[in-house]
């Protein structure tokens, strides 16, 4: 159904330029400016300092200025948009080690190379109501962002591609596999029909899929 939804999203003619992308950024930056006190100490020069080898681990790259912003919040959370990369303390606290924060960086950065946000807002495009026909007067950036999570698949390929990145950027991608199972013991899994309707995979499912990747493609084996 993921498929399906893409190739009929696709088959329309409505775009959503680089541009509009960076301006949904910029918007959410302004945002979160409001919202959260943002933190500028050595914790966010490791995490700049992280960015910019991912950034050079990018094939092809699709031509955003990618930023990182700390922000002071116990909720363990990152999030993206138009290369405006952004952290919460409660994920940097989560993580144990530079490796997980690079996975975690790498994962929010493929979100904007593999066009997931890209194809969120073209389907706010077609439904006529574009944030408020781009950044109209009355939308809020912050709220959709965090509202409008993108569906298991996706998430599965961003795991994916911000453990290539990491790989490249000389980091040890088993490190993430930890974090994932670290992750689910916090969850509890429901029925199959709960599972078919999450937006994400569950964190045992995203840490075993992620060791089966880095030791199919990278020949690591990856300790239990």
């Amino acid at each position: 159904m993921t498929d399906l939804e893409a190739e009929m999203v696709d088959a329309l003619d409505y775009n959503v330029s680089l541009r509009e992308e960076r301006e949904v950024g910029e918007q959410l930056y302004s945002e979160c400016l409001v919202s959260y006190n943002f933190i500028n100490d050595s914790r966010t020069t490791k995490l700049r300092s992280i960015l910019r080898k991912l950034k050079d681990a990018i094939d092809n790259p699709r031509g955003f200025n990618y930023k990182i912003y700390f922000l002071n919040s116990d909720e363990v959370n990152a999030f993206t948009a138009g290369g405006y990369i952004f952290m919460t303390t409660g994920m940097y606290n989560f993580a144990e080690n530079d490796d997980e924060l690079a996975c975690v960086i790498g994962h929010e950065i493929a979100h904007n190379e593999c066009k997931h946000i890209n194809q969120q807002l073209k389907k706010e495009k077609i439904s006529g109501d574009f944030l408020g026909g781009i950044l109209g007067p009355d939308a809020k950036t912050l709220p959709y962002i965090l509202s409008a999570p993108f569906n298991q698949k996706k998430e599965t390929e961003s795991d994916f591609h911000g453990i290539d990145y990491a790989v490249k950027a000389g980091y040890n991608s088993c490190r993430v596999v930890n974090l994932w199972k670290r992750m689910s013991y916090s969850e509890s899994e429901g029925d199959i029909l709960e599972t078919m309707m999450r937006t994400h995979p569950y964190s045992s499912n995203r840490s075993s899929c992620c060791k089966r990747h880095i030791e199919a493609n990278y020949k690591f084996i990856c300790p239990n």
